[in-house]
This record gives C-alpha cells, structure tokens and sequence, in this order.
C-alpha cells in the first residue's frame, strides 16, 4: 500500500514601511514521507522576500524573491519495482533487471533540489472602468545530484490581463 505523509510548518513577518508600502519575509518547512518510491523522505525549506508597494492610488504590484532547497533521503531506484512484483519473481532477477530505468536517473519531483525564484506583479486602474495587471516569473531549478537526466532548467512565465467594468454589476477580462 502506497503511502504518503505530509508535514508543514511555516512563519511569517510583515513590516508596514509607511503609507501602503510593506515588507515581508518568511520561512516554511515541509516534510514528505512516502512508502513504495525512489525516496523515502524529502525535507524543502523555502524562504521568501517580498516588497509590496503602491505609489499611487490608482497602481500596486509586488516583488518576491523566494529560495528552496530540497533534501532527499537516500535515493533507491530499485523500490518501486521490487514493491510492485511477487518477491519470488524479484528472487530470480539479477543486475539491471531489477530497474524499471537507468539507475542513476532521478526522479525530478523527489530528487535535491535548489531554486531561486523572482516574481513580481504591477496593477493599474487608469479609471474605473478599467484595470490592467501584468504579471511576470523567472525561476532556475538545479538538480546537484543528476547524473543523468534533467541537470538544470529554467521557467518563464508571463500573464497579462485587461479587465473592464462598465458598472458595478459587470467585468468582463481577456
């Protein structure tokens, strides 16, 4: 039976830098345990920075930078097939037919993990029938540990959006 155990713990601190201007930090904590997988536990820690401002009234946005590093318990590419067979069919199997993959491919979404991440987001309302909002993210992955595989990626990622509100009672946005 598969199993999956999740602990999280996080604390935050905002500081107000004067008119609508604040600034933020925080730090989170999660442990993953897993049964019937490469790895049995990850630990993540994320800390994060972030700037929210608002020059004017009828604009905002926010900046954010965020760090995470993930640790994995000692990687066994065997498991999930040896749990997933007859022990007597596993009995009679040698050498790389106990993998289902290379063995020193890992599994991305459980292997050691470093990310930086920069994000931000800027908010107008010209009026008050309209209102746009950009939004924009950048973030590097690396994977110290891959021998083979993905080593390293980076995302982008950009949203704009054009809201229009004739009256109170309609929006409509692309």
């Amino acid at each position: 039976i598969y199993d999956l155990e999740r602990s999280r713990y996080s604390a935050d601190l905002t500081y107000r830098l004067g008119g609508r201007n604040r600034l933020s930090g925080g730090i989170e904590f999660e442990e993953t345990d897993r049964s019937m997988v490469d790895v049995a536990t990850t630990d993540e820690t994320t800390g994060y920075l972030k700037l929210d401002f608002s020059p004017m009234a009828t604009s905002s946005g926010w900046l954010k930078f965020t760090r995470s590093e993930r640790d994995a318990s000692t990687y066994d590419s065997t498991v999930p097939f040896v749990t997933g067979h007859n022990p007597q069919y596993v009995a009679t199997l040698v050498g790389n037919q106990l993998f289902e993959n290379d063995p020193l491919l890992r599994r991305y979404h459980i292997n050691d993990r470093d990310r930086d991440e920069v994000s931000g987001s800027l908010n107008f309302y010209p009026s008050d029938l309209i209102g746009i909002s950009l939004l924009g993210k950048y973030a590097i992955d690396d994977y110290p540990d891959a021998l083979v595989g993905i080593s390293e990626t980076e995302n982008r990622n950009f949203a704009a959006d054009l809201s229009l509100s004739p009256d109170s009672n309609w929006t409509a946005s692309i």
